[in-house]
C-alpha cells in the first residue's frame, strides 16, 4: 500500500514564474541568503576535492559573472515568496521555520 506524501519541497529558484509547475505549489520560499556566506557555502559544499586553480577558477567566476546572477535571481525570488527566511541562521533553525510553516497550510 501506497501512501500520501505529507510535503514535497522543491529546490527551483523560478516558483511561480514556471507555468508548467505554478499551479502546484502551495507555499513559495526565499531563504534570504548573504552573497558571502552563500558563496562561503558553496566553497565548502563543492569544492572539497578540487585543486586551488580550481577554487580561483570558482572564485573568478563568481566575481565576473556569478554574482550578478545571484542578484538577480534574489529579486524576482523575493518578489514571489510568500515567506522569507534569513539565510544566515543555522542550517537547522532555517529546516524548522520552513517545517512549522509547511505545518500551517
Amino acid at each position: 500500500m501506497q501512501e500520501g506524501l505529507e510535503y514535497i519541497f522543491f529546490d527551483y529558484p523560478f516558483g511561480y514564474m514556471q507555468k508548467q509547475i505554478s499551479e502546484f505549489i502551495s507555499l513559495s520560499i526565499f531563504i534570504d541568503t548573504p552573497l558571502d556566506t552563500a558563496m562561503a557555502r558553496r566553497l565548502l559544499r563543492d569544492c572539497k576535492n578540487k585543486s586551488v586553480a580550481d577554487i580561483m577558477g570558482e572564485a573568478k567566476w563568481y566575481l565576473e559573472k556569478g554574482r550578478k546572477l545571484f542578484l538577480l535571481s534574489n529579486d524576482f525570488q523575493r518578489k514571489d515568496a510568500e515567506l522569507i527566511i534569513d539565510g544566515s541562521l543555522p542550517t537547522d533553525d532555517i529546516c524548522n521555520l520552513i517545517l512549522e510553516r509547511a505545518k500551517m497550510l
